[in-house]
């Protein structure tokens, strides 16, 4: 019996997550169609007939899976209801927590950066397209990045380079050991907020005014650093 459209895209779908598992878990040359095949309870010829050759799946695994990823990760640099600054942090800050949090992200860095880096002239078609995924972002970073004000001494170019190799450097620290990447801040418990407050009274307890400079007491002006001068 034929398949439906929506029974053949979720077989799709299921080869190609196996398919980013076998490739991060094992490397090029230990993952086999065959060992695929049968994570997902498929033949060899089921996953030939959707993807052909080991190359071929392999970029659409990249492809699809940064395909999926990105407009996850972009998400927090295009919400302009956000302070361009607020914005950029939070992507950055949402794409190291991922990289930890999110098994599917971390395979697909762990396999750019194990697999087809190291063997570049057999698999660079899947360096190019993540090399455009990444030309995406470059895009959406300088276009923010010019709305602000930044410092002189830098250039919008200067810092999205920046910005794009500690996402790169990123993604190297979470092959080699994703324990060391940030995780979602917790939220403060009860005791720690009773006990800011309990701070917070303490203070102002125990502050006294300040001192009235003489000349303010004689009407003359002011000269308390960073107030506006005036007569009191």
């Amino acid at each position: 019996m034929r398949k439906t459209a929506e029974e053949a895209a979720r077989t799709r779908a299921a080869v190609l997550a196996a398919a980013l598992d076998s490739f991060a878990e094992n490397g090029w040359d230990s993952s086999t169609i065959e060992g695929i095949a049968q994570r997902v309870g498929l033949t060899r010829g089921a996953v030939v007939h959707h993807f052909g050759d080991k190359s071929s799946l392999l970029r659409a695994t990249l492809v699809e899976g940064w395909a999926e990823q990105s407009d996850r990760l972009l998400a927090p640099l295009l919400d302009d209801s956000h302070t361009p600054q607020q914005r950029l942090t939070n992507f950055i800050a949402n794409y190291l927590v991922k990289l930890r949090t999110d098994p599917s992200l971390r395979a697909l860095v762990v396999v750019v950066g194990a697999v087809v880096a190291p063997h570049i002239r057999d698999h660079g078609a899947g360096m190019d397209d993540h090399r455009q995924a990444l030309d995406v972002w470059r895009e959406h970073l300088t276009r923010l990045l010019r709305s602000c004000t930044p410092q002189p001494d830098l250039s919008v170019r200067h810092i999205t380079f920046s910005i794009i190799a500690l996402i790169n450097g990123a993604a190297m620290e979470a092959a080699i050991d994703p324990a060391h990447l940030p995780s979602r801040r917790r939220r403060q418990s009860n005791r720690c907020r009773r006990r800011t407050r309990m701070d917070r009274r303490d203070l102002t307890k125990t502050h006294q005014p300040p001192a009235v400079p003489p000349e303010a007491a004689h009407g003359k002006s002011s000269t308390i650093p960073g107030e506006p001068h005036c007569a009191v």
